[in-house]
């Protein structure tokens, strides 16, 4: 028992799960059919969806990246490399990204992908 978390840090922890759940839960898109929210997985999954999520999130990476022929102009934010070119000391900073979609209806791209990079892990 000595070694166990307190009750106060036990109730922060699950605080902060459910509030993590909770961020999921607004980066996800609502089917309207079942009425489930489904991320970006699973809306690549789904070949109702497929289509239009493949293509935004193309869009995504071509506005970070080189471009998209021309149909999005790229900013040259990142490079695709192989991960046998990552510098051996370098590879301690690879970090993970997380891809988030959402709907804006108002935007002449309503189908919203962004690739959100592992805050906690960059090293600037």
């Amino acid at each position: 028992a000595a070694n166990r978390p307190s009750k106060a840090a036990r109730k922060l922890a699950k605080r902060l799960i459910r509030l993590d759940n909770e961020i999921g839960d607004a980066l996800a898109v609502l089917d309207q059919d079942s009425g489930k929210l489904l991320n970006y997985r699973q809306l690549l999954r789904d070949p109702k969806y497929r289509k239009d999520w493949m293509l935004s999130a193309a869009n995504e990476f071509g506005r970070l990246a080189q471009g998209v022929g021309n149909r999005i102009k790229g900013t040259d934010t990142m490079t695709f490399i192989r991960m046998d070119e990552i510098p051996k000391d370098r590879l301690k900073d690879v970090t993970y990204l997380q891809m988030t979609c959402s709907v804006r209806p108002e935007k002449k791209e309503p189908n919203r992908t962004r690739a959100v990079v592992g805050g906690d892990r960059i090293n600037y």
